[in-house]
């Protein structure tokens, strides 16, 4: 079982992580970048969900992208839209 996943329930997802298995750093970046893939990239949209301001998310994006050499927003298309209502939700495993 990986150490952080995603569980996608009717009232919105819910980003599982093992205690002891996952950095906090790792769990945030797992759950900006979930975020951002069900919000179709919107990072206004983002942002706004995960209750941090827009350069906030801004500059984490770059972070992210300088340290993996990956560029942050390619879309992937079988990750379906956040709806308006939906936050995400952070549960440990116990």
């Amino acid at each position: 079982m990986e150490s952080i996943r995603i569980i996608d329930t009717q009232d919105s997802p819910v980003l599982v992580v093992q205690p002891g298995q996952a950095r906090l750093e790792d769990v945030e970046r797992h759950l900006i970048m979930a975020t951002l893939r069900r919000t179709r990239y919107n990072r206004t949209k983002t942002a706004k969900l995960l209750g941090i301001g827009i350069r906030t998310l801004q500059r984490k994006l770059k972070q992210y992208s300088e340290e993996r050499g990956l560029a942050a927003t390619q879309p992937q298309s079988d990750i379906p839209n956040l709806s308006e209502g939906m936050r995400p939700v952070i549960a440990a495993v116990i």
